[in-house]
């Protein structure tokens, strides 16, 4: 130890120590500054806890920073020492350098949260190109995911065109799709609970296994269409045509399938002509005594003869 560098190589070793929250970059200066020295560093990191610094003088009276600026000037330029102004300076960089990482980043976050809408509107025309672009098209053409992106952002879905698309799976849970044009199109299996299927066209549509519950199918045609095992409990079939319908084991439990839509006038489902349609489906939906039915079945299920609507139109003779 006869080589042991003298005090004041120390302070000055120190004093290039790093003294921020960075404990790694504080280990890893320890470690170069002892090599420098040539010295253990066990015996550095020990004399380094033990480190005496001056006091700084007392920092200046604390007033509106702009009338403050000279008295700083002259307690960092003139009242401190210079390795005080050296430590001081060293963290500052420090400090300048973290700031201006967290200011970058915070400045990043705010662009991107900024640009939110506006990449979500720009999203939003993309998808609606995919839907276009595959509206002549039998499969899905990118539609499945290009709709429930749209539907998950809760754009409408008003007049939509899919006919024979291949929408099998597709989940538009909440959808409004009023008067969608859906004819012929795959919904196999397809989660539209909720959906605002008023006015839609559905003829022939393919919606087997398709879960409709507390769906609003009020005027929806649905000629032709495959319901086999559809779920429509507690949906609104209030006016929905299903002539030559096959809906062979679709669940109707608590649906509702006549609606008054003014005083006096209401419009009822329209099963004439279904296929597969048992008493037990029927008795357990509600209002179904007022439904449409082919004559026999309404035997069946113990209801009077279906009267024919009075004719209003005005037959006088001039």
């Amino acid at each position: 130890m006869s080589n042991l560098p003298n005090i004041d190589e120390f302070r000055k070793s120190f004093n290039r120590v790093y003294d921020g929250a960075d404990q790694l970059q504080r280990e890893y200066d320890i470690v170069k500054e002892a090599q420098e020295l040539n010295i253990p560093v066990d015996i550095y990191r020990h004399l380094y806890q033990f480190r005496k610094e001056e006091k700084s003088p007392a920092y200046p009276e604390q007033k509106d920073w702009w009338k403050t600026i000279p008295e700083w000037t002259k307690w960092f330029f003139v009242k401190i020492s210079s390795k005080d102004r050296f430590i001081l300076s060293r963290k500052g960089i420090f400090w300048l350098v973290q700031k201006g990482v967290f200011l970058s980043g915070a400045i990043a976050i705010g662009h991107y949260i900024w640009a939110i809408p506006e990449r979500h509107k720009q999203a939003h025309y993309q998808a609606w190109q995919v839907i276009n672009l595959a509206s002549e098209q039998q499969g899905s053409g990118g539609r499945i995911e290009a709709l429930q992106e749209l539907n998950n952002d809760q754009i409408s879905l008003d007049s939509l065109t899919a006919n024979k698309a291949n929408l099998m799976g597709i989940k538009l849970e909440n959808a409004n799709m009023t008067a969608a044009h859906l004819q012929s199109t795959n919904l196999y299996s397809a989660n539209l609970r909720k959906a605002n299927l008023e006015g839609a066209f559905l003829q022939k549509a393919n919606l087997y296994n398709v879960n409709l519950q507390k769906a609003d199918l009020r005027g929806a045609r649905l000629q032709e269409a495959h319901l086999d095992k559809a779920n429509l409990q507690e949906a609104n079939l209030g006016g929905a045509i299903f002539q030559k319908a096959d809906i062979k084991d679709a669940q109707l439990q608590d649906t509702e399938l006549c609606n008054e839509i003014f005083p006096g006038k209401v419009l009822c489902a329209d099963f004439q002509g279904v296929k597969n349609l048992t008493l037990q489906q029927v008795k357990v939906a509600k209002n179904w005594k007022k439904a449409h039915y082919d004559p026999e079945f309404r035997k069946q299920l113990g209801l009077l003869p279906e009267k024919p609507e009075a004719d209003t139109s005005d037959n006088s003779k001039p």
